[in-house]
């Protein structure tokens, strides 16, 4: 065994025996990675090694292990000992080392030292054991001694424990501080001091302590002060009795401070705390010299052990008098002085009221605050719990929204600290919201002087409100506020970052914020809890009425149900329950009032009064958010029996039947899809759900939630998700939804892809929805919907909102809801119940006539009807005024003619001619004109008034016949309106969307889960093997046109395909052969039967469908980015690129697997590595998987078919089209292997092993029986 040998080596590193040294060069070991583990006896000694070889050891001694004399000594290592030696290399790197100084002296040489230390200590340390000294040396040879106090990873001798840690650049070093000053008292009262007087010498004229504010004991009679024994015995020497002593206030040497006493007061806010000797030796100093002369009290100091050492607490007028606030410090001094004081008694502690009086509903925020803030305080002024020696964050951060009590709460909290026995705590309180727009350097210099007042009177609590508004996050629209927000952000962490250790032993730090903070705070560890405060439950709610209730003692809440109001203010503050309160009052005082009665002794509120001013009165989290109104009921609804059905299931029904549903333990549905055809109601359907429901009603468009800044888009969907349930009862309704939760990897900017990645933490994630928050999204794509946000738990239940059939569009007397019978109609009924129909129409066969229409379209149709009727109605008067106005100028004529006039006729009828001549260039209506000619009558001969009387009646009965008649919607109007109206969905489109549909509902693969429509997969492309039952129904209208194919060419030989190898990333051009075969096929497929005399000729007679590629009905051509690809389509077509007629377009969605690891291997080397793989399944490690690779092909698929069915419906409309709709791919051999699988409809596992395409081959795919539905291959391999 090695003997220990003294050597001065000036660190903590040994020098190994020469044999061990000669093993570690030969295996070329680093120093800085062993650990030498010395063991003597049962003690482990953990050191590093500097790399050196001890001194070759005499015969007599196999080997010397050399180590520094200091550093043996402070492990009691002797010189000359015998001790074994063994090695370890895999000791874990310390992130964090806790270290003390064994003296002050060891403190006072790191602080002038600190700079030196920091850039030589991992020269000296290698290795760090908690319990175990650490020796540091300085320039002048002189040595530090520390003991680890503690590691992170946590070093212990347990079986499960690491032994020891490895000190890195990375690990953090944090030295406690070891002050001069006398051992701290005891605080507690357990403790008693021994009743031994003290010598001379530990006696002391003058003690420094805490004034406690009157609220925390009973008054004292007038000339008694009580103190802790133990304060008693160091002033007199004496555990019992009395004494009489002068106390003077120590007025604090800051000038805030000072300046909210200058009238002699402190604000009530401001409690103060202290650990008696910690706070007494710090600040017994500050006697010596004091400011300016202070005034002074003289009372008898009685000893009591019910007050907390370091504190005194003297008679209530002479606060007033001292001009003393809570926990102000104190000078006592002995005196000579003679008082009269009468006997005095123990004191007791007050008797305060119960804290669930204080927030009503927040006890357990509040016990959870306080606790915390306790024990932070304690651990700060204990002596191994200083910040510098365990870093650990003391902060206290309070969030929530607007109004709910934040602020409120976090005074609370520093009143109970300061009212706990344990630290009788003061708190200094600051709004620093209104420094925002102060200078850096001035909110720098306020923020160092309330960490200075709190050093003053510490312990104490800082309360600093409104941090969201002081270091709001950086903004990229305005850089230099930007800058200025980081620079103070910085500072704050630094001030009060328990990894910087400035702030003072026994400071703690609450922070109220409505937002977010800058990040540099949140990263800085500053806090270390967050509590954050939610809008009041309803049992929360509750408590809160009963204790307004107890504070309104004039009036009488006795017949009030407080359950019921609790229910029906869902959403409401505690600031909002106030005011509803009062609100309820001036309700009552009007009634009382109003009755006439005498004036009551109490006044009596009743619950009449409480809904009253609820259903007035607009709570603060509803103020500012724009909440949706609607008049569109159910029954303006037709047809969608089963869509209403289940909307009322999941969103009425649980809160209208809330205590029902709480007592269900399933989770119940809180998201829906509505998805359908353009037209068929989604959106007015969400419209009858903010007005049936009795729910809040939140409408968010898809576009307007994106922004082109980064982190924008994800906020505005926080934004509206917090609204939401600040309003809940809320239904969040997303209309357009696939325009902002699209399928993920296909925006290249990303803003999507965050925006559905918001949506999924929102509603199912670390956050999720809370109850009372629904979300309702509509779409007429569900296939381009975001596959994930369908799942069980997001947006359980999709509901299609279908082509109304004949029976939705006709009234069959089936009501929606039978409870509501017969409200709920069918969409004919509903749209004409408001209407006049003649009882020739119908419905029944107008509903027949009316295939293929939405309820938009049947909407438009019955109010182009009603256009008609009014169209009629305007012309029939217009025709009856000319008529009459006709009938009157001969009646004039032959009246004048025949010498009849005068009297009330002759009155009436220069009332007509004043009406009519006056108004013949402004035409009036029936009524005006009726009117006109009654009034003038009257003037001119009110004796004539009956006779007019009866022509008004006359005129009026006409007018209503009129009208009448009018307004009756007859056949004619139908058929015209009939006539003018066409669907706004065309059929193909209605058959696209409904192969979407049918996939979305029957056809998702397994990958999505099942659960009737609640995942979405591909449109028509379904992963499965089955095949339509019913044969499809060829297009319409286009026999005889030539049906568009699809060509997928493989690229040209390579040197890596020519060898088998992987070709994905890696872009290497075409071998010379590989050139030559496809320039070769060119003229043989490309051009109008370039190469031979028919298609017959070239093609087996199974092909005889299959055209040559010509380049005039060429649709589009896609091509992989890669060379190989893009030359092999230069190569055959040649000088014909020029006649293609539609577009070529470079997309990565074709291009080759990703091979990742398996790049240009081949396929036996695969297998030597992974003898399972099977790319079909497994993909490629660090590459594409097969369902990424497969998502590229759909993505080309539906790219395709939307180009098909374009170019067949404008060919069944007669438009003029180019070409025939043919579409070209050039691409890669695995990724057309996997395109044609995906375009049959087969899954990539089942067919794709089965092709084979060779090199500069050309497949074609089309279409059997001319229909869409039914893909197939028509050739392979053509060369």
């Amino acid at each position: 065994m090695p003997e220990i040998k003294y050597k001065q080596l000036g660190s903590s590193l040994v020098n190994l025996p020469p044999s061990i040294y000669s093993q570690l060069v030969t295996k070329g070991s680093r120093p800085q990675s062993l650990a030498v583990i010395i063991r003597s006896g049962d003690r482990e000694v953990y050191l590093g090694w500097t790399g050196m070889a001890s001194a070759i050891a005499t015969l007599a001694i196999e080997d010397y292990l050399e180590i520094d004399p200091v550093v043996a000594n402070a492990y009691r290592l002797r010189e000359g000992d015998n001790v074994s030696v063994s090695l370890h290399s895999s000791l874990p790197v310390a992130k964090t080392v806790n270290v003390i100084p064994d003296t002050a002296d060891d403190w006072e040489m790191l602080e002038a030292h600190a700079e030196y230390v920091e850039q030589n200590l991992l020269s000296q340390v290698r290795l760090a054991c908690t319990t175990q000294p650490m020796v540091v040396y300085l320039p002048s040879k002189s040595s530090m001694t520390f003991r680890v106090e503690g590691t992170d990873p946590i070093t212990s001798s347990s079986f499960n424990g690491v032994p020891a840690v490895r000190l890195d650049r990375d690990t953090d070093v944090a030295f406690a501080p070891k002050l001069r000053r006398p051992p701290p008292s005891s605080a507690s009262s357990t403790i008693r001091p021994t009743p031994t007087p003290l010598k001379q010498d530990e006696m002391s004229a003058q003690q420094a302590a805490r004034v406690l504010p009157p609220r925390v004991y009973t008054q004292t009679e007038a000339g008694v002060a009580y103190a802790h024994p133990a304060l008693l015995q160091r002033l007199t020497g004496v555990h019992k009795g009395k004494a009489t002593v002068t106390v003077t206030r120590i007025k604090s040497p800051l000038t805030r401070y000072n300046d909210k006493r200058s009238n002699g007061k402190m604000e009530e806010g401001e409690l103060t705390m202290g650990l008696g000797g910690d706070s007494a030796a710090r600040l017994k100093n500050a006697t010596s010299k004091p400011q300016q002369k202070a005034q002074e009290l003289t009372v008898a100091l009685v000893g009591d052990e019910n007050i907390l050492d370091g504190h005194i607490c003297i008679p209530l007028g002479s606060h007033q008098r001292l001009s003393l606030a809570p926990f102000e410090m104190v000078s006592i001094c002995t005196s000579n002085a003679q008082i009269q004081y009468h006997d005095y008694d123990i004191l007791s502690p007050l008797i305060r009221a119960s804290d669930d009086d204080v927030l009503p509903g927040q006890r357990a925020l509040l016990n959870e605050g306080a606790e915390y803030l306790v024990s932070s305080i304690g651990m700060s002024l204990s002596k191994l719990g200083s910040p510098r020696a365990i870093d650990r964050s003391y902060g206290l951060l309070i969030t929530g929204g607007s109004n709910t009590g934040k602020t409120t709460l976090a005074k609370t909290i520093a009143h109970f600290v300061g009212h706990d026995m344990r630290v009788l705590a003061s708190s200094v309180y600051e709004d620093v919201s209104g420094w925002a727009q102060e200078k850096a350097a001035t909110v720098s210099d306020k923020l160092r002087l309330l960490v200075e007042e709190a050093s003053w009177k510490a312990p104490c609590v800082i309360v600093l409100d409104g941090l969201d508004q002081l270091f709001m996050p950086e903004s990229e629209q305005n850089s230099n506020q930007s800058s200025r927000q980081r620079t103070l952000a910085e500072f704050f962490a630094r001030v009060f970052s328990p990894m910087h250790c400035n702030l003072p032993q026994g400071v703690v730090l609450v922070g109220v914020a409505g937002g977010t903070v800058h990040p540099a705070i949140s990263a800085s560890h500053v806090f270390g809890k967050e509590i954050k405060v939610l809008p009041p439950s309803k049992v929360t709610r509750r408590e809160i009425l009963e204790r307004l209730f107890y504070d309104h003692p004039v009036a009488d809440f006795s017949t009030v149900n407080s359950h019921l109001i609790a229910s029906e203010t869902e959403g409401y503050l505690a600031s909002d329950m106030q005011s509803v309160v009062e609100r309820a009052i001036h309700s009552a005082s009007l009634t009382h009032e109003g009755s006439g009665d005498a004036e009551p002794t109490t006044l009596v509120v009743t619950t009449q009064h409480f809904e009253d001013s609820v259903k007035h009165y607009k709570p603060q989290s509803l103020r500012g958010v724009n909440l949706q109104s609607s008049s569109v009921r159910w029954q303006d609804i037709g047809g969608m029996r089963y869509v209403k059905s289940v909307i009322r299931e999941t969103l009425e029904w649980p809160t209208k039947y809330a205590l029902i549903f709480d007592k269900c333990s399933l989770r119940l549905r809180s998201g829906l899809l509505l998805y359908g055809y353009p037209g068929c109601g989604k959106t007015l359907i969400a419209s009858a759900v903010a007005k049936e429901c009795n729910l809040n009603f939140i409408s968010v468009k898809g576009p307007e939630l994106l922004n082109k800044y980064i982190g924008q888009s994800e906020a505005s969907t926080r934004e509206y998700f917090e609204r939401a349930q600040a309003a809940k009862p809320c239904v969040l309704f997303f209309d357009e939804f696939e325009s902002i939760a699209p399928r993920r990897g296909h925006d290249s900017t990303g803003v999507t892809d965050r925006v559905v990645n918001q949506f999924l933490t929102q509603m199912d994630g670390a956050e999720g929805l809370d109850k009372g928050v629904f979300v309702l999204a509509a779409t007429s794509r569900p296939d381009l919907v975001d596959p994930a946000l369908l799942r069980p738990g997001r947006l359980d239940k999709s509901l299609l909102c279908d082509m109304p059939d004949e029976q939705d569009r006709c009234d069959v007397g089936v009501a929606c809801f039978p409870e509501t019978t017969p409200n709920h109609m069918q969409i004919l009924t509903t749209l004409t119940q408001n209407m006049s129909l003649h009882p020739e129409i119908d419905l029944t066969q107008l509903a027949k006539r009316c295939e293929r229409y939405s309820g938009a379209d049947l909407q438009a149709l019955v109010y182009n009807a009603h256009l008609e009727s009014v169209h009629e109605m305007l012309a029939a008067e217009e025709e009856e005024k000319e008529e009459e106005e006709s009938t009157k100028a001969k009646t004039r004529s032959s009246q004048l003619t025949n010498g009849h006039g005068g009297g009330a006729n002759a009155v009436a009828d220069k009332a007509a001619q004043y009406s009519w001549s006056s108004h013949s260039n402004q035409r009036l209506s029936r009524t005006d004109e009726k009117d006109v000619q009654e009034r003038i009558a009257r003037l001119m001969m009110r004796s004539t008034a009956d006779t007019q009387d009866k022509e008004g009646k006359g005129s009026a009965q006409r007018l209503e016949t009129t009208q009448s008649k009018s307004q009756m919607i007859t056949t004619k109007h139908m058929e015209k309106a009939l006539a003018m109206t066409t669907p706004s969905v065309s059929a193909d489109e209605i058959a696209r969307l409904d192969r979407v549909y049918r996939s979305f509902t029957t056809g998702r693969p397994s990958e999505y889960g099942g659960g009737g429509g609640v995942g979405i997969t591909t449109t028509i492309y379904v992963m499965s093997t089955e095949r339509p039952t019913t044969p499809p129904t060829p297009a319409a209208g286009l026999d005889g046109v030539p049906f568009p194919r699809v060509f997928v060419v493989r690229h040209g030989q390579t040197e890596w395909s020519q060898n088998g190898r992987h070709t994905g990333t890696t872009d290497i051009p075409l071998t010379e052969h590989g050139a030559k075969v496809v320039e070769e096929l060119g003229p043989r497929v490309v051009g109008k039967e370039s190469g031979c005399e028919s298609r017959e000729s070239i093609n087996p007679p199974s092909y005889a469908q299959i055209e040559l590629i010509d380049p005039a009905k060429i649709s589009h051509i896609f091509l992989s980015p890669r060379q190989r690809a893009t030359k092999t389509y230069e190569l055959l077509f040649g000088p014909q690129t020029k006649d293609v007629a539609g577009e070529v377009e470079l997309t990565e969605d074709a291009r080759e697997w990703t091979y990742g690891d398996y790049e240009g291997l081949k396929p036996k080397e695969i297998k030597a590595l992974n003898p399972n793989f099977w790319i079909w399944t497994d993909g490629c490690p660090n590459g594409e998987s097969a369902a990424e690779i497969s998502s590229r092909a759909d993505n080309l698929v539906r790219s395709i078919r939307a180009i098909h069915e374009k170019h067949l419906a404008d060919r069944a409309r007669g438009v003029e089209v180019q070409g025939t709709g043919d579409i070209v791919i050039f691409s890669h051999g695995h990724f057309s292997r996997v395109f044609i699988p995906r375009f049959l409809g087969f899954a990539v596992d089942v067919l794709g092993p089965k092709l084979v395409v060779d090199a500069g081959a050309v497949q074609v795919l089309g279409y059997q029986h001319r229909s869409l539905d039914e893909p197939s291959i028509m050739a392979m391999n053509l060369q």
